[in-house]
């Protein structure tokens, strides 16, 4: 296990899986840093979970959205595409998901 001081403080993705492949990085040192690295790229979304979470529990209406340490927001949606209220671009692997399980039946994609 590597020593506090071996580990850069916002070490890129691939610094981080040679530490992890290589063993210089523990299981609890990687999720801190990845953590770390989530918080920091989406402080927008952690200041709206911060606000929502003041009048709806867990910050959203829907409890299978949440994830820890806190959600994203989406802003918008372009196709498979969607963008966080940070500016991330995700792929949505859920594309159409509600009017699948809302309608009762199997739809084309």
């Amino acid at each position: 296990m590597a020593s506090p001081a071996a580990i850069p403080m916002n070490p890129s993705e691939e610094a981080i899986k040679i530490q992890v492949k290589t063993g210089n990085m523990n299981l609890k040192e990687t999720l801190e840093v990845a953590q770390k690295r989530f918080v920091e790229r989406n402080s927008r979304s952690l200041k709206i979970f911060e606000e929502a979470t003041k009048s709806l529990p867990g910050g959203n209406t829907r409890h299978v959205l949440f994830t820890a340490p806190f959600p994203v927001y989406l802003q918008r949606g372009e196709g498979h595409q969607v963008f966080s209220e940070d500016d991330q671009m995700y792929v949505s692997y859920k594309y159409r998901y509600d009017m699948v399980r809302l309608s009762g039946r199997t739809i084309s994609l």
